[in-house]
């Protein structure tokens, strides 16, 4: 009886803290977004302002600048190749760091920071600079 009750305690405990401190992963649309140069569907993640760097436009734009300037971006630049090179996964927030190529065999490095806000996924911070 004791036992019992110790482990279905052990059991609560492990369940509630195990969900508050678990780490959050970036949504595996977001990705696909990228790999496409989809723009529209990137920019839907968006934080109302965003710190933005594209290759040589760089500042805190709102949403809407944002997301033009990066749709402007696809459209030069059309990814024909995509990787993930690395995550890291915190409690409220993760990043990722990607290469795209476009079909000119420009090489770009992206480097995106998302956080977990009231339960949605929100885009902070986004870098996409030209590998030389």
């Amino acid at each position: 009886m004791k036992t019992s009750l110790i482990l279905a305690i052990s059991t609560a405990i492990l369940i509630t803290f195990g969900s508050v401190f678990s780490t959050y992963k970036i949504p595996q649309s977001i990705f696909k977004a990228i790999e496409k140069g989809d723009a529209d569907h990137l920019a839907a993640y968006f934080n109302q302002s965003i710190d933005l760097l594209l290759v040589d436009k760089s500042g805190i734009y709102n949403k809407d600048q944002a997301e033009i300037l990066l749709r402007d971006f696809f459209k030069e630049n059309e990814p024909t190749y995509f990787e993930i090179i690395e995550q890291q996964q915190q409690i409220s927030s993760s990043f990722a760091m990607c290469n795209i190529q476009n079909s000119k065999g420009d090489k770009f490095s992206v480097y995106i920071l998302v956080r977990k806000f009231a339960g949605k996924s929100i885009i902070t911070k986004l870098k996409i600079e030209i590998v030389e």
